[in-house]
């Protein structure tokens, strides 16, 4: 590969200033849609710095800034995930996708019609959304459709490649429901209790119910 010149290289750091330098955390999380591999988006900067060795970039405000709130994001996530429908999956995908890109831990503690979304037969056909956005659902899955979006499943089961992310089914939810561990997809890890649950959100910085 043929290396970029200095002027091409502080064109590009320009850009990443433009786009992460407010809000890095979120907009990382948009990088993964429009790039499919959110670690690469994350270190752009660093990835440029190796392969061009630019020496300005390694001593940039912003560059010791941004290797910074990377660092200092590592931890670990709790999430009960009570939904079932697209609108609520999707959100787990990406809020997941993002925890994993900074390095932190997930737990998802799917219950009661949360887990309908994660049964074998549902997470590659479920369409259903929930109704008090009903209006809006033909937009969403034209966008869905024109961005090219990965469904939230190809997005958990990639975060779940990429980093450490667990997802347990409410043993109580399942008894009631009729559910057995065999009904729900293998990106279900175990079937496990409320006091599993507990313990994990307790150790962690971050705890979330969709």
């Amino acid at each position: 590969m043929q290396k970029l010149q200095s002027p091409r290289v502080a064109e590009c750091l320009a850009h990443l200033r433009l786009h992460l330098e407010d809000s890095f955390p979120y907009l990382r999380q948009r990088l993964f849609f429009e790039y499919s591999n959110i670690r690469i988006c994350v270190y752009c900067e660093r990835l440029i710095l190796k392969q061009w060795n630019h020496d300005e970039v390694v001593n940039s405000e912003f560059h010791k800034k941004n290797s910074l709130k990377v660092k200092n994001m590592a931890g670990k996530m709790t999430i009960m995930m009570y939904s079932g429908t697209v609108d609520k999956l999707m959100p787990l995908a990406i809020v997941t996708s993002g925890a994993v890109a900074t390095d932190m831990e997930v737990t998802i503690f799917v219950t009661f019609y949360g887990l309908l979304g994660f049964k074998k037969d549902m997470v590659q056909t479920n369409q259903k959304f929930s109704k008090d956005f009903e209006e809006l659902v033909p937009m969403i899955k034209d966008r869905l459709k024109v961005t090219n979006t990965p469904s939230w499943y190809d997005m958990l089961k990639k975060a779940k490649a990429m980093g450490k992310v667990k997802v347990l089914a409410c043993s109580t939810a399942c008894d009631l429901l009729g559910i057995k561990k065999n009904d729900l997809d293998p990106i279900v890890d175990e079937v496990a209790g409320v006091g599993t649950y507990i313990t994990e959100a307790s150790e962690s910085q971050v705890t979330l119910f969709i």
